[in-house]
């Protein structure tokens, strides 16, 4: 069994997104076996594209997503954000219906997928 956010997460000094992407870009970690790529400048702004782009009453805004920090991608477009409590999937439809919160930081929730501990209808299982 992997153990690599596991080790992430007992290395955080807090549960902010922000110091869990200043590991992620400390350990110059830029994809996790090539499934998750984690927050760039590009990603960040394609992502608010997309929700501009895609505008409509059941599409998340920017204004709903003020309180969180885009994290990752996958390489199934679905997006990956995360406040200090919880952490939000939003499928590549961005649909705020079929979106998953998960009532973890985001250390303890990448630690929980890699062990098998999450049930996502969005992210594949591993």
């Amino acid at each position: 069994m992997s153990t690599y956010f596991k080790e992430i997460a007992n290395d955080l000094l807090d549960n902010t997104p922000e110091h869990f992407l200043t590991i992620i870009k400390r350990l110059n970690i830029i994809d996790k076996e090539e499934f998750f790529i984690f927050q760039t400048p590009t990603l960040e702004d394609n992502f608010y594209q997309s929700l501009i782009y895609l505008a409509d009453d059941d599409i998340w805004t920017k204004e709903e997503l003020a309180d969180f920090v885009l994290v990752a991608q996958t390489i199934d477009n679905d997006y990956i954000l995360a406040n200090q409590t919880q952490t939000l999937i939003i499928p590549y439809s961005f649909y705020k219906r079929d979106s998953e919160y998960y009532e973890l930081p985001i250390g303890e929730f990448f630690k929980e997928y890699e062990n098998h501990q999450i049930q996502s209808t969005i992210l594949p299982s591993k």
